[in-house]
C-alpha cells in the first residue's frame, strides 16, 4: 500500500471534521506530522490509520486488499458513517471537542501557522485561483474559488475557539507583511508576498477588507512568473530598450503576475545617476535606489494624479503598475514622448488588444508610433505535474500542479509603427505581429509544449478565449 501524505485538510475530508481538529490532534500528539512536511501540516496515511485503529476502529485486511486509493477511501468513509452513526459517534466527537479547547496564546499562534500553511497548500494542490477567508459573528468562513465557482468549505470553522480564528487572520496577514500594524487593518489594502508551497514558489496576492466582524482576506493565487523574455537575444534587445526612453507595455489579464513582471523590468533598469520613480496600488517588495509611491485613491491620489505629477518629479524612469482610464494612458505617454523611460501595465489579453486599448483611449496614433517601443505579453495556464505520468497524490491524480507563465515580447518595427500610426484594428496588428514577430506570446506557448510544461490543448484556449 503505497504510504499517501495527506494535509490536514484531506485528512479532515476523510474523518468528517475540521482542519483546525486535525491540526490540534497533530499537537497534542494523537497524529505525528510527517518529517518532509517542512513545517506544513502534513501526515502520512499509516499514521491516520494507526490513529484511528487507536480510537477502536478495525480494518482487518481490507485495506491491503483494496486496489485503488478509491477503494481505500470508501472503506474510511464507510467505517466513519457507521462509527458516527452508532454509539461509537459520541468517542469521535469527544476527542473532537477535547482537541479544540482553548490554548495559551504561544500554542495558539503555532496552531494558526499551520492552519494558514494548509489553507495555502490546499488551494496550490486545487489550482484555486483565490482564498476567501470571512469572519463573521459565528466564525471564520473559508471558500476556494476554483475554475470561477466558489466552493464553500463549511467543516472549516467547526471547532475552531474564537482565539484561533483571530490568529488565523492575524497569521495569514503577517504572512503577507511582517510588518503591518493594527491601524493598517482599518482601511482597504493589498499586499503581495511569495511562500514556498509543495516545492513551488508561488506569488499570492492578498486583499483586505475592514468590516464589522473584523478584517475579511481575498488571496489571489498565482505561480511566480519566469519572465524568460528577459534571456538569450531577445533579452539583450529589451535590455537596450531599459537603457533608453519612451513607453514599455505588460499587458495581461491576471494583475499579480504583471506587477511582478513590471518589477523585474524595473529592477534591470540603470539606476545609477537616474531618477527613477515607481507607483503602485499596493505594498510590494522594496527596490534599492527606487522611489516608490503608494496610492491612495480615497484621498484623491489616483493613477492618474499621480502620472501628472511626475511629469514635475524630472523622472528619468516612472512605473506605473496599471494604465486603467484614458487620462493616466495621457499622462504617462505624455511622460514618454518628453524623453521618460515609462513601464506600464495594461489590462489586456494580448500585444495586439493592447494596442487597440491605447487608441480607444483616445492616444494620438502618429506619436505612439514613435513613442511605444515595446509590449511584453503574458499568461498562464495549467502546468504538467512533474512528478508523475498521467496522476500522482501531488496532483490529485489530474496531471497537473499549478499553472506555468508564458511569456512573449512585441517589439515595434516600421511594421508596426507605421500600423499603429494608420489606427489598425486588432485584427491586422495580430496579423503582423505574426509576420514579424519571432519572440511572441504564440511562440512562446509553442515553446511551453515543446519542453513538456503544458499541452497544445491548454494553449489553445489563450487563442479562443477559453
Amino acid at each position: 500500500m503505497t504510504d499517501r501524505l495527506f494535509n490536514a485538510f484531506q485528512v479532515a475530508s476523510l474523518l468528517r471534521v475540521s482542519p483546525g481538529a486535525i491540526v490540534e490532534w497533530m499537537n497534542e500528539g494523537w497524529l505525528r506530522p510527517a518529517p518532509e512536511a517542512d513545517g506544513a501540516a502534513c501526515v502520512y496515511e499509516s499514521e491516520v490509520v494507526a490513529f484511528l485503529e487507536t480510537q477502536g476502529f478495525d480494518f482487518g485486511d481490507e485495506l491491503t486488499l483494496a486496489r485503488t486509493i478509491e477503494q481505500r477511501d470508501e472503506i474510511y468513509h464507510r467505517a466513519i458513517e457507521a462509527r458516527l452513526s452508532g454509539s461509537g459517534g459520541a468517542a469521535a466527537r469527544h476527542k473532537t471537542t477535547h482537541a479544540s479547547a482553548p490554548a495559551a496564546d504561544g500554542a495558539e499562534e503555532l496552531r494558526a501557522g499551520q492552519i494558514c500553511d494548509a489553507i495555502l497548500a490546499d488551494a496550490v494542490k486545487n489550482q484555486a485561483q483565490a482564498i476567501h477567508l470571512t469572519p463573521h459573528p459565528g466564525g471564520l468562513k473559508l471558500q476556494l474559488r476554483i475554475d470561477g465557482a466558489l466552493n464553500d468549505k463549511p467543516k472549516f470553522d467547526r471547532d475552531l475557539s474564537k482565539g484561533l480564528k483571530r490568529e488565523i487572520i492575524a497569521c495569514m496577514l503577517n504572512r503577507a507583511d511582517p510588518d503591518i500594524t493594527p491601524d493598517d487593518l482599518k482601511t482597504p489594502r493589498g499586499i503581495e508576498f511569495s511562500r514556498p508551497v509543495e516545492g513551488l514558489q508561488t506569488e499570492f496576492r492578498l486583499s483586505l477588507l475592514p468590516t464589522v466582524d473584523g478584517p475579511r482576506l481575498v488571496i489571489e493565487t498565482n505561480l511566480a512568473p519566469a519572465i524568460k523574455v528577459l534571456e538569450g537575444r531577445t533579452g539583450e534587445r529589451l535590455g537596450e530598450l531599459l537603457r533608453g526612453d519612451g513607453l514599455i507595455l505588460v499587458a495581461s489579464r491576471r494583475r499579480i503576475g504583471r506587477d511582478r513582471t513590471l518589477r523585474t523590468l524595473l529592477g534591470r533598469c540603470d539606476t545609477a545617476g537616474r531618477s527613477v520613480i515607481s507607483v503602485q496600488q499596493d505594498a510590494s517588495p522594496r527596490l534599492d535606489n527606487i522611489v516608490q509611491v503608494r496610492l491612495d485613491p480615497a484621498g484623491g491620489f489616483t493613477f492618474a494624479a499621480a502620472a501628472a505629477e511626475l511629469r514635475r518629479q524630472d523622472a528619468d524612469t516612472i512605473a506605473l503598475s496599471e494604465l486603467r482610464d484614458p487620462q493616466t494612458a495621457f499622462n504617462a505617454f505624455e511622460a514618454a514622448h518628453d524623453g521618460s523611460l515609462v513601464l506600464a501595465g495594461i489590462n489586456a489579453v494580448s500585444a495586439s488588444s493592447a494596442l487597440d486599448e491605447l487608441l480607444v483611449m483616445g492616444l494620438e496614433p502618429w506619436p505612439l508610433g514613435t513613442t511605444l517601443k515595446a509590449i511584453v505579453e503574458q499568461t498562464s495556464v495549467p502546468a504538467i505535474c512533474k512528478r508523475c505520468e498521467g496522476g500522482c497524490e501531488r496532483c490529485g491524480h489530474t496531471g497537473w500542479f499549478g499553472r506555468t507563465v508564458i511569456s512573449g515580447v512585441v517589439f515595434v518595427d516600421n511594421r508596426m509603427t507605421e500600423l499603429i500610426r494608420t489606427g489598425g484594428s486588432v485584427e491586422q496588428f495580430a496579423q503582423a505581429i505574426a509576420l514579424s514577430s519571432r519572440t511572441s506570446l504564440a511562440d512562446a506557448a509553442q515553446d511551453a509544449v515543446d519542453a513538456g510544461e503544458t499541452t497544445v490543448e491548454q494553449i489553445a484556449h489563450i487563442f479562443v478565449g477559453g
